[in-house]
Formats: structure tokens, C-alpha cells, sequence
């Protein structure tokens, strides 16, 4: 069997509910889970990223979470993905651990959406060098919340149970992770980050609960993780990899493949085709749903004046006969994967323009970006999103001999 053949008998099995399992039922010769009432909706919400983690958490009481934050090019899909959701605010943020793919899109997430925690490992001194998880919510007056390992906490409705590794692996960052585990009812959800077989062991060793009816396979399911001893553990009925054959070959590989089509587990891969794919309980049952590009209001009428990437100023013009309020609008740009938010109460007239200079390149009147330097000035991108990430204008620039 073709991979391609084998993704599309996995999506053709995905599309029929299906019956949960409990956390006991995945022990041989428990009982068969008693069936629970009035749990609520609970939905894990893969975001399809590529290779980089983004899950969001729907829960039943309607709060909203992620786990990790993908690569600092992710944000818009992240974004946009829940702009569709309808989700204007975060009660909180996980970070598995700090590599760019983790974690690279958190700042501007809490900036866009206002966060109430960030949720992050007190051991972790070894992959948090660049990206402080810590000092970004204190620059944005975000209630910081270090973890120990062993917490059980109540999220809307669903219990979450953090586990961390005894020790910092200071030679391999990703044996640092934290490690998730969802309960909701009669369904459990088991979430690797990039845990590697050292830590995987660890966590089987650890006599922590493994049955779960979702896995998240750890480092983007490439063969140094989820070993064929931990799926006999787990027993999981679908397997997320957070990867895909043209971004990360390496995630889509043989031996992982048959280990899952030996145990009849379905796998769904990171495609770019999607925003994401929702995973849906009611505590008993799992129900699978693509998320797709839905038409959002697009509400403005700009475009690019000027992009001066020598001068690093950027001019925007509005085009409507109407003012236009940017709030919450974003300039980005692609090589840098640098965002700028436009503040509350921006507002450009019919037919003016308005300027977004970096630092020494300002003029009166000019919106300051805080940085010395962003745009490029060969194979740089100049995008303007609306508050919907509605692409309203992009700039192009080739490479120049």
C-alpha cells in the first residue's frame, strides 16, 4: 500500500464517529467504560502547521487554549484559524519546550489575543535561549506560570495532567518536553511535544497513565520517538504527526507507518491544504472535521503606497471614501517573519496615507516599528492583513544580481 493510498483509507475511516474508549478500557481485561452524561463539548483543534506544533483547546465551559505556537511563519494560519473559530481572547498558552517550531509564534499570538497565562516548564534551562516564555508575559502583563511536573489541572472541564522529565537533558533539547495528558469523560488525548525515545521511556517508567484515545506522536513522528513498546501501552486510535512527506520527510517514514497500520491506528499528517482538523468529544465518542478557509468580513480598502526596504519605511494608502480603522491590522514581513500590530485607534483617512518606520529611519508622523532594521532589500515580502488576516495588499521583491 501507497502512503497516499493509506492517507485516503485513513480518511475514509476517519469520517464515521468513532466509540471512545476509557482510560481503564485500555488495560487488558478492564470492564467496558460506563457511558457519561452532561460532560460537555470538549474539541483538540490540530492546527496544520507543517512541521511545528499548534493545537488549540476548545473546552466544555467555552474556554480556549493552545499548546505551542509553531514556527514564527505560523502565525497567520494559527491566527486565522481562530479568527474562524470565532476566538477573540486566550485563557492560556502551553509551551512544550522552547525551539523555534514550538514556540516561535507566542509573542505576536499574545499580542493579537489577549492572554490570561503561559503555561511552561520551571526546569527547562537548556531549549529556552531565544524565546523566554517567562519575560514575554511579563512584558505583556501575562500571569506566568512555571510548572514542576505533576500538576493536575481543571481546564473548563477537561482534566490536564503535566509531566516533565527528572532531569534537564542539556545534549538533546527535546527530552525536555513537557508532556500533556487530556482527559474528557471517556476520551484522553496524550501530547509528546518532541519527546524522544530517552523520555519516552521515562514517562513509561514512570507509572503515569498511558491509555489514550488521541496521540500526539512525539518529534513530529520521525523513527527517534513512539517506539512499538509505548503504542502497545498507549493504544490509540489516531495518531497526530506534525509533519509532512514535502516539508519533513523524515516524519513520513516506513517504520512508523507500519507500526501504526499493524495496530490499525489512523494517522493524520500536518497538510497545508487545511487549516486544521478538529477533534470532537462528548465524552464517550470522538468525531473527526476538517477545518477550512472560511470567508471572513474583509472591511478595508488598502494597499501599499510605498515599500522603501533601503529607507525601512513602508507607506499605506486608503483607498475607500470612508475612514479606515487599523486596530489590530498587521504589516509582515516574510524573510524577517517579523509582525507589527497597528495600535487601538488607528484611523487613516479617504485617500491619505500613513508610514510605519523602523527605529533612525522615522519621520514626523511616522508609526515607529521597534526594531533598528526588518525589511530586506532582496527576496523580501511586504504583506498588509486585516484584523481577519484577509490578505489586503502584498509587495513582492526578486532577488537582485
Amino acid at each position: 500500500m501507497t502512503r497516499r493510498e493509506f492517507m485516503q483509507l485513513a480518511a475514509l475511516l476517519a469520517s464515521i464517529s468513532l466509540v471512545g474508549c476509557s482510560e481503564q478500557s485500555n488495560t487488558v481485561g478492564d470492564p467496558t467504560p460506563v457511558p457519561v452524561e452532561n460532560a460537555g463539548n470538549f474539541t483538540l483543534t490540530f492546527i496544520t502547521v507543517g512541521k511545528g506544533d499548534a493545537f488549540l483547546f476548545t473546552c466544555p465551559d467555552g474556554s480556549h487554549y493552545l499548546l505551542d505556537t509553531g514556527k514564527d511563519e505560523d502565525y497567520v494560519q494559527i491566527a486565522r484559524t481562530l479568527r474562524v473559530k470565532g476566538i477573540e481572547t486566550l485563557d492560556g498558552i502551553f509551551i512544550t519546550h522552547g525551539h523555534h517550531d514550538h514556540a516561535g509564534s507566542l509573542e505576536p499570538l499574545v499580542t493579537a489575543f489577549p492572554t490570561k497565562k503561559i503555561y511552561y516548564s520551571r526546569k527547562d534551562d537548556s531549549s529556552y535561549t531565544d524565546i523566554l516564555p517567562g519575560d514575554i508575559a511579563q512584558d505583556h502583563e501575562i500571569e506566568s506560570v512555571p510548572l514542576e511536573g505533576g500538576e493536575m489541572l481543571d481546564l473548563g472541564g477537561v482534566q490536564a495532567k503535566v509531566w516533565l522529565p527528572a532531569e534537564v537533558d542539556y545534549f538533546n533539547q527535546n527530552n525536555n518536553s513537557l508532556i500533556l495528558r487530556l482527559v474528557h469523560g471517556n476520551q484522553s488525548f496524550l501530547l509528546m511535544g518532541d519527546a524522544e525515545l530517552d523520555e519516552e521511556s521515562e514517562f513509561m517508567e514512570s507509572g503515569e497513565p498511558l491509555g489514550a484515545n488521541v496521540l500526539k506522536l512525539g518529534h513530529h513522528g520521525e523513527t527517534d520517538s513512539t517506539s512499538t513498546t509505548f503504542l502497545d501501552q498507549v493504544k490509540p486510535q489516531i495518531a497526530l504527526i506534525t509533519g509532512n512527506e514535502e516539508e519533513n520527510p523524515d516524519s513520513v517514514n516506513v517504520p512508523i507507518r507500519r507500526a501504526l497500520d499493524k495496530r490499525k491506528i489512523i494517522p493524520y499528517y500536518s497538510e497545508s491544504d487545511r487549516l486544521a482538523i478538529d477533534f470532537s468529544s462528548d465524552g464517550n465518542t470522538l468525531a473527526v472535521a476538517d477545518v477550512t478557509t472560511e470567508d471572513l468580513p474583509r472591511c478595508l480598502d488598502l494597499s501599499f503606497a510605498e515599500v522603501d526596504r533601503a529607507g525601512q519605511r513602508v507607506q499605506i494608502r486608503n483607498n475607500a471614501d470612508t475612514p479606515a480603522d487599523l486596530t489590530g491590522c498587521m504589516l509582515y514581513s516574510k524573510r524577517g517573519d517579523e509582525c507589527f500590530f497597528f495600535p487601538a485607534g488607528t484611523t487613516l483617512q479617504p485617500d491619505e496615507t500613513l508610514a510605519v518606520a523602523c527605529i533612525g529611519y522615522e519621520q514626523p508622523g511616522d508609526l515607529i516599528w521597534p526594531e533598528e532594521k526588518i525589511w530586506h532589500k532582496s527576496r523580501d515580502t511586504a504583506v498588509l492583513y486585516d484584523v481577519n488576516l484577509n490578505e489586503l495588499a502584498l509587495d513582492r521583491v526578486q532577488a537582485t544580481k
